[in-house]
């Protein structure tokens, strides 16, 4: 008998991405949860629509919030997606072998990211570890950012993919770009982590570096360009913000 499949999401005013996601997922999904943190939008009649159980929960961090939505969950396995990301075809049919003999406690899942009009191939691609065992006991951990999954038991790795839907516009992207630099920064500084001139000088300088060259950004044209010069941005201000922060608690 074939394992079960949870897909969970959490979820505030997403109505212009998840009915995308739940198209997605719909035929592969034995149960859809999501935990919805009071959105204004049609973010929840669109989930139910899909057939979702809805569960509204006040915002606690990217960590808390997603442990909560983990502790509904009751089939087999949970995939975790945001709203903006989307199952492809191949790795629907994927997940569906993979739950009539799963060998693992967890899976890795290739990530390619849609913006500016295009699937970039090299920049922002990665592994996302989405894919557990319920009872491999997996748990989130982390701070308000860079929440990290952990199971008991050995992870392995699908070859078809996810693609993320990252921004509406360059304005949303960078506005967000802004905005997680400064949580960074926050992150930083109540760690007792200490501002540094060298870091403000050469960590902005590397994070272009890998993003345009090592991980092959300058292959995806105009766009791979944008995301390096994104990256070499969010390390600037977060070390700026961690100036700042710094000499207001002066």
């Amino acid at each position: 008998m074939a394992a079960t499949l949870t897909v969970a999401l959490i979820a505030f005013n997403e109505e212009s991405n998840i009915a995308r996601t739940l198209e997605s997922v719909k035929d592969i999904a034995d149960e859809i949860i999501v935990v919805d943190s009071y959105s204004t939008d049609k973010t929840c009649e669109i989930a139910e629509s899909y057939g979702a159980r809805v569960v509204k929960h006040a915002w606690s961090g990217f960590t808390e919030q997603k442990n909560f939505l983990f502790s509904l969950c009751s089939k087999d396995f949970i995939l975790n997606l945001d709203c903006d990301e989307v199952v492809t075809p191949q790795l629907a049919s994927e997940l569906k072998e993979m739950l009539n003999q799963p060998q693992y406690a967890g899976y890795r899942i290739p990530m390619r990211t849609f913006y500016m009009g295009k699937l970039l191939k090299y920049a922002w691609y990665g592994d996302k570890f989405r894919l557990v065992k319920r009872s491999a006991n997996p748990i989130w951990r982390g701070g308000e950012i860079h929440e990290k999954l952990y199971v008991n038991g050995e992870i392995g790795k699908l070859k078809n993919g996810l693609v993320h839907y990252s921004y509406q516009d360059i304005e949303d992207h960078f506005t967000r770009t802004v905005k997680y630099a400064r949580l960074g920064a926050m992150k930083k500084f109540k760690a007792g982590n200490k501002f540094h001139y060298h870091s403000l000088l050469l960590n902005p300088a590397f994070a272009f570096i890998k993003s345009y060259f090592l991980q092959r950004g300058i292959l995806d044209g105009l766009p791979g360009f944008v995301v390096a010069c994104s990256s070499w941005l969010a390390a600037f201000l977060k070390y700026l913000f961690l100036y700042e922060l710094e000499n207001n608690n002066k």
